[in-house]
């Protein structure tokens, strides 16, 4: 069991924690402002030594002033951002050396440009979509479904795949934009698609058109969109060597505006180079002013040093009125504290301060609390603020005290809740009679054994009267029979006789009935305490006055402390749990319930004790 699990704390809980211990506040605040007070008399001791000059003054010095590396390089790209005319040149000049390298790069490495135009290789075949009118469609929608398929093969020769296929089945010989340059697809009359390849020579020519015509015949299908009925053949195949003056033309173009875009280029940079001498000029006016603006920059530096330094000066002359503020926040840190340790010392003291909660949380019938005055504690009473804690204590207990019963009629409640719960706990089984008649001398005659016979039978009907009663039966019984026959001398020895067993009769029924309402022997779980003494005097005292001793509280105290309890809780009837709110250690009370359990004694509930002051 976790004693946490059995115990909540409310809001009231936590500020009688705080209030009860009041004299930790007051000692914690003193340590806390003291403490604080002290460090600001130190620091003032440390700084009364320090007196403010006057503030002297701060010389530019060029030497500081001078700009660095980066500090250049950050003037220099201001100056450079700033400028129009800079930024245009830049631009163009950017420009135009891209556009050269791209002139460059296609007169050095195009395929094309370098085939010969007088005699260039040339493939031709044209690809012819034939329709197969399977289902009987009118004309026009053969030549509209030849049309979209026509156009979706004239989309599938022209697409990365077609050309990646051609580089592979290359060999990767040419490849990339110089490949899209030697073929040229386009669409006929008839919606036919018509097939030009070239190439530097003719053998690298067939092989291109034999890998395009391949790709026709095991690709292009797979590829299309539709999927009409129809035919793909391949007509018109020729190769021959043609004279082609554009390709010619192309290189010369393309060299013209090569050395059109180099002498551009040239001429910028002659008009930037002489645009130079008005950026110099600017780049060292942007200097100059770079290190103008850092020599005060560095200036105005030292006089804010020179400035709170004096001010530091000024400070610790005066610091000494800093040391109320230091010593009201150290009393308030120092309340702080000695708060969170009443706290945590009064949630972890471990103590039992809701018997009522307990009682519900564990399954418990909470039968009352008991109210009782405390008894005068001299030494107590001498205590510092020892009527603070009084007051401090029924402040507490105000919402108990409000509705409190007095003493002797919650002792009268408990005592008849305890002897309810014991008769119904405790099973009576009913007492045997001895046998009288034995006793009956044998020489009586047969009316004397016709009155014994007659006591005995009255008296097992009379077991459940007082004992007085018991008595004077059987005289009543005999002097009846006195007056009805008459008084021979074995007749007198005769009743003589009766008269004897009756008497015996009536005290063996006297001892029966109470062998058989002895008192139930019911263990207490509590600290033995004077209070908790006290209580359960009390009850037992309670329960005397009845005519019948029903019950009687057998203390066992702390059984985690205590073997010879055990053996008290062994021999017991049954338990009942008395404890004092605040007081009872709630480890010690869970442990014995613990060992009640595993004994298998009847728990017949729980009691409270509250002592007022």
């Amino acid at each position: 069991m976790q004693e946490h699990e059995y115990e909540s704390y409310y809001l009231r809980d936590f500020i009688y924690f705080a209030l009860r211990g009041w004299r930790k506040i007051i000692v914690f605040a003193i340590i806390g402002a003291v403490l604080l007070g002290g460090v600001a008399l130190y620091r003032n001791r440390s700084q009364t030594t320090t007196r403010p000059t006057a503030p002297t003054p701060i010389e530019k010095d060029d030497e500081e002033a001078i700009l660095t590396d980066e500090e250049l390089k950050s003037v220099h790209a201001e100056v450079v951002a700033k400028d129009i005319t800079v930024l245009r040149y830049d631009k163009r000049m950017e420009f135009l050396r891209s556009r050269i390298d791209v002139l460059a790069e296609r007169l050095s490495n195009s395929v094309y440009l370098a085939i010969d135009g007088n005699n260039q290789p040339l493939a031709v075949f044209e690809l012819v979509v034939s329709m197969d009118n399977v289902t009987g469609e009118t004309e026009d929608i053969i030549e509209q479904r030849q049309l979209l398929l026509s156009l979706d093969y004239l989309g599938a020769a022209r697409s990365n795949a077609f050309f990646t296929y051609l580089e592979r089945e290359n060999n990767a010989l040419i490849s990339g934009t110089n490949l899209r340059e030697l073929v040229d697809i386009s669409m006929q009359e008839g919606n036919t698609i018509r097939f030009e390849i070239t190439g530097p020579d003719m053998a690298t020519v067939r092989s291109m058109s034999e890998a395009a015509q391949k790709f026709i015949s095991q690709e292009m299908e797979n590829q299309a969109t539709y999927s009409y009925p129809h035919a793909l053949t391949i007509e018109n195949e020729s190769y021959r060597t043609v004279r082609n003056p554009a390709i010619a033309e192309e290189r010369q173009s393309l060299e013209i505006r090569l050395e059109d875009s180099t002498a551009e280029l040239e001429e910028i940079e002659k008009n930037y180079r002489g645009y130079g001498v008005t950026l110099d000029e600017k780049l060292e006016l942007a200097e100059e002013q770079a290190r103008i603006d850092k020599a005060e920059r560095l200036t105005e530096e030292k006089i804010r040093e020179a400035e709170a330094a004096a001010e530091d000066g000024v400070e610790g002359a005066t610091a000494s009125a800093s040391v109320p503020f230091y010593a009201v926040g150290g009393l308030i840190v120092g309340i702080l504290v000695a708060l969170l340790w009443n706290f945590y010392r009064g949630a972890s003291a471990g103590k039992l301060m809701h018997p009522d909660d307990f009682a519900n949380r564990i399954g418990l019938l909470y039968i009352n609390e008991i109210i009782m005055p405390a008894p005068e504690d001299k030494k107590e009473s001498k205590r510092f603020g020892s009527g603070l804690d009084r007051w401090i204590e029924r402040l507490y207990l105000r919402p108990k005290l409000r509705n409190a019963k007095p003493t002797q009629d919650s002792v009268i409640y408990a005592a008849k809740v305890i002897q309810g719960l014991n008769e119904a706990k405790t099973t009576h089984t009913a007492c045997d009679l001895p046998d009288i008649a034995g006793l009956v001398n044998s020489e009586a005659d047969t009316s004397t054994y016709i009155v014994a016979d007659s006591v005995i039978d009255h008296a097992d009907s009379s077991a459940t009267t007082d004992s007085s009663e018991a008595q004077t039966q059987p005289e009543n019984i005999a002097q009846t029979m006195a007056d009805g026959i008459a008084l021979t001398k074995a007749d007198r020895e005769a009743q003589t006789k009766t008269e004897r067993n009756a008497k015996y009769k009536a005290d063996s029924d006297a001892q029966t009935k109470t062998d058989c309402t002895s008192p139930a022997i019911i263990a207490v779980l509590t600290a033995e305490t004077p209070a908790n003494m006290e209580t359960i005097a009390a009850l037992n005292n309670e329960a005397a006055r009845n005519d019948i001793l029903e019950f009687e509280l057998l203390p066992v105290g702390s059984i985690s402390n205590n073997i010879s309890s055990i053996d008290k809780l062994r021999e017991a009837d049954s338990v009942l749990v008395l404890t004092r709110s605040r007081k009872t250690e709630l480890q010690d009370l869970v442990r014995s319930l613990e060992m009640t359990q595993q004994l298998k004694k009847p728990v017949l509930g729980l009691i409270s004790i509250e002592q007022i002051e």
